[in-house]
């Protein structure tokens, strides 16, 4: 009996194979308007399964590592501006097609951009050795020997876990190449794309919410979000987390661009990762 309870259950959750992923991101794509903010989301996808989700969180959570809560905002969102600009200019060199800088996909220059339906040249391109040598391989140095935003090297951080970051780092490049081979560039970054799409962080379809829940409670002090913590007073922040309207948009040009003081209070003390959660916890209880 149990020997068939556990065929049942390995039937019913099997993993589903490369094919069939590929074809449920094709048939709903990630939800993206334009090449631009493709790529923005492709960045992030490609941050978090070749970074994020990798032995580097095992450094962050070695107590005795600098990369804090805030460091680790900041390196994230750094290791994602570094995957996108690798992005726009492979695009640049190979397709001659220029994209905007990371973050600007939306809002007012939406209509100037080009729309994923005008790229065809997306399923046409499957080269993954081309996409290897002239992008990926380029992107697996700079993102494992590069300084982060604390002023250490990632060999520095990562210390004896550095062997296990930079195969890690390297597998999962590699498996964006033989996606790309095997099925078609669109195919590789939509479902880059869709890992994207539930990652509260820089470049992820959320993050403007994000960091605008966040202006939202912090202009509220009677807010709920603040019943736990307590409100922070605007004189014992730092920098220019005293300015509502400053933090927001230094956050939106990236969290990368706080300094390490400003970072760790958005974490730590102002609840950035809950903020929005409030917010839309308030929003349906008024409806």
């Amino acid at each position: 009996m149990k020997e068939r309870a556990s065929a049942v259950g390995q039937e019913r959750f099997k993993r589903p194979t490369m094919e069939e992923l590929v074809e449920w991101a094709l048939e709903e794509p990630p939800p993206v308007r334009n090449l631009a903010e493709l790529l923005d989301s492709a960045a992030v996808g490609i941050v978090k399964h070749s970074w994020r989700n990798s032995p580097w969180e095992d450094v962050h959570a070695d107590p005795a590592s600098p990369l804090t809560d805030g460091e680790m905002m900041r390196s994230n969102a750094a290791t994602t501006r570094l995957a996108r600009e690798f992005l726009q200019d492979f695009f640049r060199d190979f397709f001659e097609v220029d994209v905007p800088p990371a973050g600007t996909g939306s809002g007012s220059l939406i209509d100037g951009l080009l729309q994923l339906d005008e790229c065809d040249f997306l399923d046409d391109f499957d080269d993954g050795d081309l996409l290897a040598d002239s992008m990926l391989s380029p992107l697996f140095v700079a993102l494992t020997s590069r300084v982060l935003p604390c002023g250490y090297t990632v060999r520095e951080v990562a210390a004896e876990l550095y062997p296990e970051l930079e195969d890690h780092a390297a597998a999962n490049l590699d498996h964006f190449a033989d996606v790309t081979d095997r099925h078609s560039l669109r195919a590789s970054l939509y479902l880059k794309a869709k890992a994207a799409e539930f990652e509260r962080w820089w470049l992820g379809p959320d993050w403007s919410e994000v960091v605008d829940a966040l202006a939202t409670v912090m202009a509220e002090p009677e807010h709920h979000h603040w019943d736990i913590r307590g409100y922070p007073e605007p004189a014992g922040r730092p920098g220019r987390c005293r300015d509502i309207e400053q933090l927001a948009a230094v956050l939106k040009q990236g969290p990368d661009r706080l300094t390490a003081a400003e970072a760790e209070w958005c974490v730590e003390d102002a609840g950035i990762g809950f903020a929005l959660h409030h917010v839309r916890s308030d929003a349906a209880m008024k409806r």
